[in-house]
């Protein structure tokens, strides 16, 4: 075996790496710590491809496995091997780090830049190295070699619990705004993974078929065990996550009267969510209608202050259109009805939005897709003339401003009254 045994396997590990930060709709990017965080994520399809890797050189080796148990560290063939595998992935896994962090680096970007995170895929891959060698080693067949790495991925996705908050290190859903690393579950993690590590090469070196195992293996294992074992009860009581909501508030601005404000993790957002709201802003204008002085994302962990409008959809996942543009514009008093699970607001005040909205649609330009509305909504919207539409539209605007949500009223027969 030589440097570049395996190399077959490299293109399927940049492909795979490609893929991920290609994947739902490169959210990531700009958002230092959804960058880090897709990072990380690659080692969900990476490590069980690493596993099989692994598996591939041990088998290619099994020829002369006679030959080198007479040597005195013939049983370390397996470890090498899943050296070889585990250096090749990573070396592709930082790679791909660095192209995300660069990208973002070279867009407006913004929120907590806990580098730091990206480490734990590290022994995540050295876990699916010498895991799939072991394997390769234990059940030395071809199959081995392609059953593997799905098998990896279904013990990761579904190991009981605390080890699955171990193993399972997928990208966080949505995007970064708001949210950051816990540093002691990364830690855990950590200290559970690089024990995991241990207990598999010590596993490797077939100690029970001698029936005798040396004191550097034994202290390994030991150590190994403990720092798995305790990682594990230390996750498992304290109950904790990867993620926490972090301080980030939206302080990033564009404009004025009103103001449109996001996080900084959505600072690349900014230009394109601000552009589509003014043109519901400036719609609605025309008729004389009054806005807050501010338009504020809301976040984890924090919501806009009454009287404050709040932003709900950003540009960060793609295109933001000008019926998800006019829906922040509508929500223009961060009424905490709209959030409150116990006692939700009237039918009515629903449709209010709704119809406010689809005006500012129709005002811009827009083709509706009347078949999605009722009847009595389609009916009015199409056939009501300009001043008594405006004034329609101006009355449940300042309603939904002020929060008066009980008050609004739609010009056709609503189901609640």
């Amino acid at each position: 075996m030589n440097k570049w045994s395996g190399a077959i396997f490299l293109p399927a590990l940049i492909g795979l790496n490609a893929y991920v930060l290609m994947a739902w709709d490169a959210e990531w990017r700009g958002q230092w710590q959804a960058t880090f965080d897709i990072g990380v994520g690659t080692t969900v399809l990476t490590a069980p491809l690493t596993a099989a890797f692994a598996a591939h050189l041990v088998l290619s080796q099994s020829g002369l496995r006679e030959l080198s148990e007479t040597t005195g560290r013939g049983d370390r063939v397996v470890v090498r091997c899943a050296m070889q595998s585990w250096a090749w992935a990573a070396s592709a896994y930082v790679v791909t780090a660095l192209v995300a962090v660069c990208i973002t680096g070279l867009m407006p970007h913004g929120g907590p830049v806990q580098w730091w995170a990206v480490l734990v895929g590290i022994p995540a891959l050295a876990v699916g190295a010498i895991g799939g060698a072991l394997a390769a080693q234990v059940f030395p067949h071809r199959l081995t070699v392609v059953v593997v790495g799905p098998a990896l991925f279904l013990v990761c996705g579904f190991a009981p619990a605390p080890l699955v908050d171990v193993l399972r290190l997928e990208p966080g859903e949505g995007t970064g705004g708001g949210i950051e690393f816990v540093p002691r579950m990364w830690g855990l993690q950590m200290l559970a993974l690089v024990g995991l590590v241990g207990l598999l090469i010590v596993g490797s070196l077939r100690f029970w078929e001698r029936r005798v195992i040396s004191p550097v293996s034994l202290a390994a294992l030991g150590l190994g065990a403990t720092m798995l074992g305790a990682s594990l009860v230390a996750i498992e009581r304290a109950g904790i996550d990867r993620f926490r909501v972090s301080g980030e508030r939206p302080t990033v601005c564009a404009g004025a009267a009103p103001q449109i404000c996001v996080s900084p993790s959505e600072r690349r957002a900014l230009r394109e969510t601000a552009s589509q709201m003014r043109v519901a802003i400036d719609e609605l204008r025309e008729i004389g209608i009054t806005f807050p002085d501010r338009y504020e994302e809301q976040l984890p962990g924090y919501v806009p202050p009454i009287g404050t409008g709040v932003i709900t959809w950003t540009a960060g996942a793609g295109p933001l259109s000008l019926e998800r543009a006019a829906q922040n514009v509508v929500d223009a008093g961060a009424c905490p009805a709209w959030r409150d699970p116990a006692e939700p607001p009237p039918e009515r005040a629903f449709e209010g939005q709704a119809l406010v909205v689809a005006w500012v649609r129709l005002r811009a330009g827009e083709q509706l897709d009347w078949a999605t509305m009722s009847t009595a909504e389609a009916r009015w919207l199409k056939g009501v003339d300009l001043p008594a539409a405006q004034e329609v539209v101006r009355r449940i605007f300042d309603h939904l401003r002020q929060c008066e949500l009980d008050s609004i009223r739609v010009p056709w027969r609503s189901d609640d009254g």
